[in-house]
């Protein structure tokens, strides 16, 4: 569905409400692993699975309720916020994108790249890749996702000349992830930046500064076009 789906970092949703029924059935087998399979796992199996979990049920709450401007309008005009509604099946239970972001990713597994990872369905959001999170090559597909993510203007970019950073609100919100790991906020930047850019950073104090976030869905349909 990704394959076929996903493209240039956005998403086909009027193409992917065609395929419901595959994509509803892909969440269902996710559905029945158990906690104690889960926990027999090595942690790339882990994240790749929250991962993927995530990302689907995410495409699934725009695809039913498609043609939707933005993630936030799923749960409609007086839903609430569709991250703290209990949609994802989890261990026999229902539980939220929240907890799968909050209280397990970030809390037991310390690693901030899922961040470049996870799909927030939104263009000011990083691209969505059209596979799936394999455990064999996660720690390169993150590695890709932030080379890629990283070099996105008006997102992203680096003024060499007056020493600052442009950065996706997502460094700022997250930003004691991507401190806890390199020390600091651009010293964990550099180690996603081209050669030339991250040579020109070292030693040299950048100044940040946080860009706007586009909610609007990452919708690449014909139709939007």
């Amino acid at each position: 569905l990704l394959k076929k789906y996903a493209r240039d970092g956005g998403v086909d949703y009027r193409g992917l409400k065609q395929d419901r029924a595959e994509l509803a059935g892909y969440l269902d087998e996710l559905a029945g692993v158990t906690e104690r399979e889960f926990n027999s796992w090595v942690v790339p199996e882990r994240l790749a699975y929250l991962i993927n979990l995530h990302n689907a049920q995410v495409l699934l709450m725009v695809v039913d309720r498609y043609p939707v401007g933005s993630f936030r309008r799923v749960t409609g005009w007086w839903g609430g916020d569709p991250c703290e509604k209990p949609v994802v099946r989890l261990f026999g239970n229902t539980t939220t994108l929240n907890v799968i972001v909050h209280n397990m990713l970030r809390r037991h597994y310390a690693e901030p790249a899922v961040h470049f990872a996870l799909c927030a369905a939104a263009r000011g959001g990083p691209p969505l890749r059209p596979e799936p999170y394999l455990p064999e090559r996660i720690y390169a597909q993150f590695a890709d996702q932030g080379r890629v993510f990283l070099s996105t203007p008006p997102w992203n970019r680096v003024d060499v000349r007056r020493r600052r950073l442009h950065l996706s609100p997502l460094f700022r919100w997250y930003r004691e992830d991507f401190v806890r790991r390199a020390g600091s906020l651009d010293a964990y930047v550099r180690i996603y930046l081209r050669e030339d850019l991250a040579q020109a950073m070292r030693d040299r104090t950048f100044s940040v500064r946080f860009t706007s976030y586009d909610r609007g869905l990452n919708d690449v349909s014909s139709a939007r076009r």
